[in-house]
Parts: C-alpha cells; structure tokens; sequence
C-alpha cells in the first residue's frame, strides 16, 4: 500500500492524489510553500508510481523480493523540486530508510528532510509488498514425465526424481525452492504403479503447480536360460516300443535351466505323442512363463523312434533228403517266434522250388520262414530239403509182320510201345507209351514202311526203338466199271457220244489205281435203226492192261402221240355252249423222223340239269399203218341247287306276334335255260308264346327233280310283354289337420297290351309312418307280381307338415347413458302361434340380461328363448346400447441414451394414464410398454410403445427413444509365438482363435475365427506365420498374429559304410560310386540323395588302400561326411612257367645251357608281376650218365620268392663199338708173324 502524507510542522495532512498512487507522503512544510511544494511532491509521486505500477487494476501492493523494494526518489531528484525556490542557494535535502519485514512482507519508509532558505520541510514516502510469485521452471528445463510399461520387478520400481532434482528445476525470485515429495508403490511384481506427487513452494509459501510423476509397468521379461544350461535335445532312432518311449525331461529340471528377473519359472508340459510301435514321435512341449504369465519361447523337444528288432524264430527244424518229391514233408506246426514289443506276430512259412524241378530231375526245395512283427519287420529261417530224381524208365518189346499187302498198308498203324521204371504209384513212377513213328515208302506197285519208336519219358530222357521195317506188297490190278450194253433212240444216236470208262482196283491211298479212259466208237445205224460199238482199254504203271465192250442197239424212231386228253368236269351252263375241237399228236422227233400235226374231234353223249357225259373221240393212222386214237370225257355236272333267299332270325314284340304271318320264299339256282331251277314255296308256321314271351318257327322246304331236297328255318323269339307299370305317383305334404283324416287307396297299372300281351288291374295301398302336432311322414306303398314273376312297387311319402311356430311380441332396442345402464332389468316377454287346442302354443318366458359395459361403454342385451316340444326355437333379442365415458391421456415421457450392456437391461416399464372420470365412467390404470426397435453391438436404438386402447376402440399412444451407443471392440485372446520342428511343420494345425469385447447377450461380440497360415520353411527352418483377422459388424477390424519359428530339419546322415578288401585286379576297376544319404523326413523337411564318393589313396602289386570320401553339405551349410577305407590285397604271387624234366644224351649234356624261365602272377596293370630269370646249372654227370639240375629263383617286389627246378637226367654215353672187324685170309706164312694189333 502507498500513500502520499503530507504534514505541516505536526500536523499531517492525508490527502489522496491519485488511483496511481505509489507510496505514503508525509509533508511537514511552511505555510508559504507548502501548496507549491506538494504540487511538486504530487506530481513526482506520479511520476514514481506510474514507473511502478503493478498493473491496470492499480495495486497499491508491490510482488518483489524485500531487496528489491523502490528506492525513492533521490535527494537530488527531491531537491531538483525545489529548484529556484529557495534563492540563491540550492535545497538541502537529507534522505533516510526505514526497512521493516522480509522478503514474504515488507515495508520501507523514506524520510526526506528538506531545508530550501529558510523553509524547512519534511517528506515521508512508504512502500509495502513482498513476494506473492511462485516459483518458476527455469528456461529450458525438463519436466520428468516418468513411464509406462516399464519391464521392472516390483523391488525395482524407480523412486523418481528427488526433492533437489525437482528443486533444482525450478527458480524463485526471492528464496530457495522448497520441494515436498509423496507417493508410494502398489501393485505386485506382475502388474504396479506408482505417482510422485511434488509440491513445489518458496519460502513464502507461494506454490507452483503440483508435479506428478508417475510410473507403472511390471514384469514383461520371461524366464531367460540359464548360463551355461543346455535344452535338452530330442533323439531320433530309438529302438523303444511306444509304451516305453521317452517321457522327456519334467517339469522340473527344464524351470531349473531357467531364471526368472522376479520370481518363480512355471512350465507347463504337454504331450503330443503319435504313431505305433513301429514309428512314433513324441513330442513333449514345455511353456516356460513367470508368475506374471511373461512367456518364454517354449521348448519342443521330440523323440522318434520306434521298433527296430526283428522278431525270433524258433524250432526251425534241420536240413533233409528226401527220395521223391512226394515225400516231401508238410510245414511243422510247432515253429514259432517271438516279439521285443508285440505278442503278435506273423510266421509265413513258404517254399522256394525254384531249384526243385520235377518228380523226374527232384532238386532242392528252401523252405523259409518269415517272422514279421507289426512293424513289418522280419526275420527268416531256412530249411534245405534235398529231393532224388525219379529212377530211369525202359521201353517194353514188340515185334511186327514181315509182309503187308498193299490196302492194309494205307490203314497200317503201329501199336504204342509202353514204358515204365518199375515204381508203382506216387509222383516218382514213371509209365507211360510212345506213339510209333511210321515212314511208307510204298506205291500201288509195291514197297516198305519203317516203323520206329523215339521219344522221351515223363522225365524228359531218352527212349528209343527199331527201326522196324515191313514189305507192302503190290496192289491188285485195276478193272472196269461193269459195261451194259443198251439201247438208244434214233434221236438219242445223233447225239451219242462214246464216253469215258471209269477203272479202280478198290485201293485207296498209294494203292489206288483209278481213272477213266475214253472210248472208241464203231458201228451203224438209220431211222429203221442199227448197231454201234465203244471200246476202251487201260494199261497202268505196272505194264498191266486190262479192255471193255459196249454194245449199242439204236431203236426205230418212236410212233407219234396225240398230245394229253384231260378228261374235265363242266357245268351244265358250259355244256349249253361246249365244241369239240382238234387235237395235235406228234412224235418229237426231227427230220425224217418227224411224225406231227392235228385231227378235228367227234363230239357224243348226253346232258340234262341233273347233269350227263359228253365224249370227243380223236383217230390218226400214219403212214407205218400205226393207229393211234384219243378219246376226251366231259363230265357234264348237275346245274346247282336251287337256295333259299337268306333267311334271317328275328325278335318281335307280343303285340308282332299276334298278327304274324309266315309268308313265302323264293329259291333258285341261278341258272338258265335246262339248268335253270327257281320258284317260291309256302312257309309253316310252328312255335307258341304267351304274355311272358314265346319261340316261333317258320319252316320252308323244296325238293328238285334231282331229289335235292333244301331247307329253310327262321327262329322268331317273341319278346315279353312289357312289365306293367303303375299310374304315377306323387309325393305330397299335407297339414296336421289333413293327416287325421288320410286315406291310402288303390292303384292302377298296366303294360299297355292287347290280347294275350295285356297285363293290367289295380291294387289297394298300405298306409303306414307316423306323426304329430310337430309334422311327421306318412307312406303309401303299392306292389303287384304278375305272371312272369315280374314285381312292380311304387311308394307315395307324405311330409305332414308341423303346427305354425310360436312368435314373441314386438321388442324395440334403446340407447341408455352409462349411469342408466346400471339400472336396466330384462323383464317378461309374450309368445303365441294363434293356433287353438292341440296346435296351440303361447306363454311368457323371463328375458335374460346379457353383455357388458364398461367406461368405455358397451352393449346389453335382453334375450328371450323358447324352444316348443317340436324343438323349435323361438327367440328375441332388445339391443341397448350404452354410451362410453371420456378418453383417457398419458403421462409425459423423455428420451434417454443407455449403454450396449444397459440397454440388455431396460423393461418396458408401466405408463399411467387417466381420464379423470369417476365411477364407472373413469378410465384409468397404467399399460405395460411394449419394447421394440433392435441394436447390436454396433449399437442401435431401443424404443418404448405405449398403447391403450379403451374397450370403445380409442387410442392413445406415447413413446420413449432410448439410444443404445455401440459395445467396446472385441480383442483376441493372446497369442503366444512358438517354435516347432520342421516335420511337424508340413502337419501344423491352425487352430481358430477366439475373441470376445467381454459383453453379453447382443451386445457380446465373441466367437473365433480361422487362422490363416502363411510364411515359408525349408528343410534350413523357415517362419510360418497365423494370421487372424476380424471385423465385427460395425466395420472395426482386429488382427492377431503368431510367429512361428520352423527349427531347422535334423541334419542327414549317410548310409551306413563298411569298410571291404578287394583284390589288386579289382582295385583297377574300382569305382568310388554314390552313397545316399537321408534326415528321414518327407516333404520340405526331407533331405536326401545320393553325392558321388572321391577316390583316394594308392596301391601296387604288393597291395595298398584305397579311400572312398563322401561330403555333402546340405542347403543349411551344414556338412556330413563318410569314409570307407578299401584294404587292396597284394596281387596273387607270380608262378613260373611249368617246367618239365628231360632226358638228354651225354653229348647234349656237354653243351647244355639252363636258359631262362618266364614268371607271372596273370595280373594286369599295376597288379602285373612278370618277366623271365636266367637258370642256376648245377648237378654232375659222366659217361656212365647223371643228373643236371637247373634252378630258377625269383623275388618280386612283394619279397616273395618263387622257385622252379627242372630236373635233367643224363642218359649213360653209349657203349663203344669196336671198329668194323674184316675177316681175312692170310697166307701160312703171314700167319707166323700175324700180331693182333689194337
């Protein structure tokens, strides 16, 4: 608050200046200058609290900090108002404060003591304030806004900013920031909250806004693995039965590999095991979560396995020999086998007889038994039956006929030669025959047939026979067919032609000597006749000839004939007419010996109408003097019998009959002149009839002068005479009174005949029925039966009619207000017919009161029934209408909005409505509301019909809006990502999934849709992914999706390699091949092939190793490998070239050298071991002879030695001979000194 005083010496003067004061201003001046100086004073003051005014509305209240109060004016700027006032010396003026408060209030006091001359003044200005501001956010700073969704156990929530932080924010124009925090955490681990709230203040206590900072969140992060921890894998190949398959880890150890930020590690096991015990897979799925339903990504673990062990065989029994191959034994029962995992299985036993032949060759027969299991495997058994070939057949003897003639040669045929092996019955025996060859070399001349038996027995071997050879004999020589000698005609001789002779000699086949010669024609002849001659002559193969004669009379050209008579039949109208006619004859011959032409007939005999015989006689002589004659007999036949004209049967009435005549008939035979026979002959009349009917005859009869008597008959049936009938009748109504007196009558009838046709006469009636004074019926009945048993009836009914009914008296209907209607009585009503004693009816009967009213009026009735004893009913009826009461008029009723789930809620609800009516007049009450219109869940709108309408068909209606707003939007269930193996991929059921808003009834949005399965995978894994999608009827779509990882298929593995020697010739055309090699999967899973092995290693003739690498690196980059080692054996060790030992003469000795002896092992290439060494010559020998030996030695490559040694006898030298010795003769002499010499 400011204020200017101002004070002269002690007193003090308030006086307001302006609205812009600033300050209080004491003045203590002279009188003299006292209203200049305050002008001054006022104007300065001004001047000051405009500079600090705070704002329009002119507080008088300074908001700063005590440091900050105005200063005042300065002493200069208070002298400078006294500024020539006070002569020549400028005004003194002496300033002092007086400071009082704080900060929060203070106020300040200026003391101006002014000396101007002698005019001394003294001035006081006061401000007062303090800090009313709060602190402030210092200029760019950042107001903490905490978070949501913080993935933090409950322990770790933050504690926020604190107190100096938030402080540190702000700023305060006078003092420290003063900062108080509360708040705590709630919630759990799973799902927290928590707000700071800060208060934020100086020292004054001016406050800021509150700062809240909030956080929430809760544990988000699932169980995490372990360091370290290894998820245990699954096992493919395992050779279990399914009930002893791999139960996988528990529960237990698999939350043991896992850690959890907050608390506990839940896992849930499922199983998912299929298959049998041939092949099974169990799949055990572990969902890992925390206490907060955070989910880790499961662990699928999967075993496969299955039954790899072959069932076992036992009592397989030991190999046999058998002599035949019926002896061949039956399956023993007893064999059986055994299972690891199934107490069925199936033993087949079957017979190999593929090296089994026949009974003839036997063989051996491999009988083998099959255990196989459920799963398809197998083991066998075998057992060796060795079957004897069946013992050697021989052939029977036989012995044929030297000689055979000709014909039985052509049906020779040669027995067959039976064979057998002298074992009786069974497979093994062998019986049968051969049939004969049979070769002919035979003609009718003469010949041979060879018989001979070759052939084989049942088994197949060798059989043989002969040959046989028999000597056909020459068939008989031929003869003519037998000659007849014949006559023929003259005109058969101009054409005769001599013809072929046929010859046989009965032979068939080769023996058959047949044909036919022509033959030669001799002789003569002339129309008087003659003779000719065939001869004929035949000479066959065998130099044989055989002859025949045939003598041939020609005969005389035949007489001529006349040509055929018929004798004939004619009628004896033809014969009126008939001529005789010529007749032709001829011979048919030609030329001279023609004989031909005609002769006229003589005509004779007689005819009358009953018929007779006329003749034609024809006669011709020819020229040889032969007579030949013709005679022609006509048989002239009766002229017809006369007939009747047709006589027709006939039907007449009585009446007809009585006047019938039976009249003439004409009859004729239709002839003319003598065969004419017609006239007309009476009838007879024969035959009886009465009323009932009759037959009637008319005979007629007519005998010619032939005595053909004809007859004629007409049969007249005389009809009945009609039934008589009676006069007709007629049905009447008559009165009651009319009845009493009825009398029935008699009744006419009649045929209408005449004479003895006439039925006619009349019969009384029988009156019967009943009635009375209520009507009734009577009946006439009339019947008569007439001779022929024939009955007519006619009946009259006669309706008696009722007594008049009775009426009431005259009713008129009224109109009555509702009051009046409640005194209406229905009062006595008259009833007569006018009738008088036993027809009278009359009386009274008491009206009944009917209907009803209401305030809404209505209809009585007053109504009279009488029902007489005819059970006739009389009525009457007075019709009194009473008015209706006023309508009546609804409450008010307002419009309103509901929610979806509100809306499921909301009746109808009663409305009251009145007509302010009293009594019976008032119409009042309330009607329940009828609900109507529709709404979903997308919303809609409800609305509420009242309606009454009073019992006179008013209407009054109201009606309530009620405005259903829309359901929340559903949302699906969570989803929780998983990982699968690859083989359960191609199998991956995408189940629905459900969602729902959490509404009921319609404003429940729930179901499930089907997910929609897209992504990829490959045997390397891929990511499949489920994709639901929903868009409720109000067009608002959500969507879910689940990731699901494919774990890559198992790696492939090669087939099993088993490691192998070879020979050194087989390692030369070794070949590494393919080996295959597969995961056991199908589909995308499946990884398999083949890959071509790399052949690596070295060998010689001494041996070596070889390797076989296969790699395959899969479309993972994941890389198998196999190795097969091949142990080459050393090549077969070389073999001399064979050496023989020989003799030699000792002079071959002197000169014998050993020479060298080739070697090899046979091999090739590599494998190759060969060449030649020289020989080693050792041994001794001498004249007498010895014995050389020559050895060879070779040492391949391998240090294997071979050795060879030929052994040479030396044959002793030969003997010496002394040179040729000549004899000599010598004389005596010579003799004497004769030495012997060498």
């Amino acid at each position: 608050m400011s204020n200017f005083t101002r004070s002269g010496r002690r007193a003090k003067i308030w006086q307001s200046i302006t609205s812009l004061s600033c300050c209080s201003i004491d003045l203590k001046t002279k009188r003299n200058l006292s209203m200049k100086v305050l002008a001054f004073i006022m104007l300065f003051a001004f001047s000051t609290s405009s500079v600090f005014a705070q704002d329009t509305a002119r507080s008088t209240f300074f908001n700063r900090c005590q440091a900050d109060a105005p200063p005042g004016p300065s002493e200069a700027d208070v002298a400078n108002l006294y500024l020539n006032q006070c002569g020549d010396v400028p005004a003194q003026v002496v300033k002092s404060t007086l400071m009082e408060g704080n900060d929060c209030a203070w106020n300040v006091e200026y003391t101006y003591d002014v000396k101007c001359g002698d005019f001394e003044e003294q001035i006081k200005i006061s401000y007062n304030g303090g800090d009313i501001s709060a602190p402030e956010l210092n200029d760019g700073a950042e107001v903490p806004t905490g978070g949501s969704n913080l993935n933090l156990c409950y322990s770790d929530i933050p504690e926020g900013p604190s107190i100096a932080d938030i402080a540190a924010l702000y700023v305060d124009n006078c003092s420290d920031v003063i900062v108080t925090k509360s708040g705590s955490p709630e919630g759990s681990d799973c799902a927290w909250n928590v707000t700071y709230k800060y208060t934020i203040q100086d020292a004054c206590g001016n406050m800021a806004e509150d700062l809240d900072v909030s956080y929430s969140g809760g544990d988000t992060a699932p169980p995490t693995l372990n360091k370290n921890a290894q998820i245990p894998q699954g096992e493919n190949g395992l050779n279990l039965c399914f009930s002893d398959k791999v139960a996988g880890p528990t529960v237990e150890e698999i939350a043991a590999l896992f850690s959890d930020n907050c608390g506990l590690v839940l896992v849930d096991k499922t199983e998912n095991s299929k298959g049998t015990d041939c092949k099974w897979l169990a799949n055990y799925t572990y969902t890992i979560q925390d206490e907060c339903g955070n989910f880790a990504d499961p662990i699928s673990i999967t075993y496969r396995g299955g039954d790899f062990e072959a069932p076992v065989l036992a009592n397989i029994p030991a190999d046999i020999t058998v002599d035949c191959i019926d002896e061949i034994p039956g399956f023993p029962k007893n064999v059986s086998a055994s299972d690891n995992c199934t107490a069925k299985v199936t033993v087949i036993a079957s017979d190999d007889n593929s090296g089994l032949g026949d009974a003839c060759n036997g063989g051996t027969v491999v009988r083998t038994w099959i255990a196989t299991d459920d799963c398809g495997l197998n083991s066998s058994a075998s057992q060796t039956i060795t079957v004897l070939p069946t013992p050697e057949a021989t052939l029977a003897e036989i012995e044929f006929v030297s000689n055979i003639s000709c014909e039985d040669a052509a049906g020779f045929e040669a027995p067959d030669l039976s064979y057998n092996n002298g074992v009786d019955g069974g497979a093994c025996a062998v019986s049968g025959s051969l049939e004969a060859v049979v070769v002919p070399d035979y003609t009718e001349c003469g010949g041979t047939i060879t018989v001979s038996y070759d052939g084989v027995d049942s088994c197949d071997r060798p059989l043989s026979a002969g040959p046989f050879v028999i000597t056909v004999d020459p068939a008989p020589m031929a003869e003519f067919e037998q000659v007849v000698n014949m006559e023929i005609t003259c005109e058969e001789a101009n054409a005769f032609e001599p013809g072929s002779l046929s010859y046989t000699n009965g032979g068939t086949g080769a023996c058959e000597i047949s044909g036919s010669v022509p033959g030669e024609l001799l002789g003569s002849y002339t129309e008087c006749g003659g003779t000719l001659y065939v001869d004929w002559a035949f000479t066959d193969d065998c130099n044989r000839t055989i002859t025949a004669k045939k003598t041939i009379t020609v005969l005389p050209a035949p007489m001529a004939e006349f040509d055929e008579v018929i004798d004939m039949e004619m009628t004896c109208e033809e014969a009126n007419a008939f001529e005789a006619g010529s007749l032709s004859y001829t011979n048919g011959g030609t030329g001279a010996c023609e004989i031909s032409g005609s002769v006229p007939g003589e005509l004779s005999g007689t005819y009358d109408e009953c018929g007779g015989t006329l003749y034609i006689d024809w006669s011709f002589t020819d020229d040889c003097d032969r007579t030949i004659t013709a005679q022609k007999v006509i048989t002239v036949l009766p002229a017809p019998m006369a007939e009747f004209e047709e006589v027709i049967d006939m039907e007449i009435t009585c009446e007809e009959a009585n006047a019938f005549e039976p009249g003439s008939l004409s009859y004729t035979n239709g002839g003319t002149g003598i065969c004419e026979i017609s006239g007309s002959v009476p009838g007879e009349l024969t035959g009886s009839y009465t009323e009932c009917g009759g037959t009637l005859y008319v005979d007629w009869s007519f005998t010619d002068d032939c005595q053909r008597t004809i007859t004629a008959k007409k049969t007249i049936t005389v009809l009945p005479a009609p039934m008589a009938e009676f006069d007709e009748v007629l049905d009447e109504e008559i009165t009651c009174e009319e009845a009493n007196d009825y009398v029935a009558g008699s009744l006419s009838y009649t045929n209408g005949g005449t004479g003895v046709c006439e039925i006619s006469g009349s019969v009384d009636g029988e009156l019967s029925g009943q009635y009375n004074y209520c009507g009734g019926t009577l009946y006439v009945d009339w019947t008569y039966t007439d001779e022929c048993q024939r009955t007519i009836t006619a009946q009259k009914v006669i309706t008696v009619l009722p007594a008049p009914m009775a009426e009431f008296d005259q009713v008129t209907d009224m109109e009555v207000t509702c009051e009046e209607a409640g005194a209406i009585e229905a009062g006595y009503l008259a009833y007569s017919n006018g009738g008088t004693e036993a027809c009278n009816i009359s009386g009274e009967v008491l009206g009944e009161l009917t209907g009803s009213y209401t305030e809404c009026g209505g209809t009585l009735y007053i109504d009279w029934t009488y029902t007489d004893e005819c059970q006739r009913t009389i009525t009457a009826k007075k019709t009194i209408t009473v008015l209706p009461a006023p309508m009546a008029e609804f409450d008010g009723v307002e419009d309103m909005e509901v929610s979806c789930e509100e809306a499921a809620s909301i009746a109808a609800g009663y409305l009251a409505y009145t007509n302010d009516g009293t009594g019976a007049c008032e119409i009042s009450g309330e009607v329940l509301g009828e609900l109507s219109g529709s709404y979903t869940e997308c919303g809609g709108a409800l609305y509420i019909d009242w309606t009454f309408t009073d019992e006179c068909n008013r209407t009054i209606t109201a009606q309530k809006v009620i405005t259903v707003l829309p359901a929340p939007m559903a949302e699906f269930d969570d989803v929780q990502n998983i990982q699968i193996e690859c083989d359960l991929a191609d199998d991956y059921i995408v189940n629905p999934l459900a969602y729902t808003n959490g509404g009921t009834g319609a404003c429940e949005i729930s179901g499930s849709v089907e997910g929609e399965l897209s992504g990829s995978y490959t045997e390397c894994g891929g990511t499949l992914y489920v994709d639901w999608t929903y868009t409720d009827e109000c067009n608002r779509t959500i969507t879910a999706q689940k990731v699901i990882t494919v774990l890559p298929a198992p790696m492939a593995e090669f087939e099993e390699v088993n490691d192998m020697e070879i020979t050194c010739e087989e390692a030369n055309a070794f070949e590494p091949g393919s080996l295959s090699y597969s995961n056991d999967l199908a589909g995308a899973c499946e990884i398999s092939g083949s890959v071509p092995g790399e052949l690596t290693g070295s060998y010689t003739e001494c041996g070596g190793t070889l390797y076989v690498d296969w790699s395959f690196t899969d479309d993972c980059d994941r890389t198998i490998t196999a190795k097969k080692t091949i142990t080459v054996l050393p090549a077969p060790m070389a073999e001399f070239d064979e050496v023989l030992d020989e003799e030699i003469t000792c002079e071959e000795a002197n000169d014998y050298v050993a020479g060298s002896l080739s070697y090899t092992n046979g091999g090739t290439g590599v494998c190759e071991i060969s060449g030649s060494v020289d020989g080693e010559l050792s041994g001794q020998y001498n004249y007498c002879g010895g014995t050389l030996y020559v050895d060879w030695t070779y040492t391949d490559d391998c240090q294997r030695t071979i050795t060879a040694q030929k052994v040479i006898t030396v044959l002793p030298a030969p003997m010496a001979e002394f040179e040729e010795v000549l004899d000599e003769e010598i004389t005596c002499e010579e003799a004497n000194d004769y030495v012997a010499g060498s």
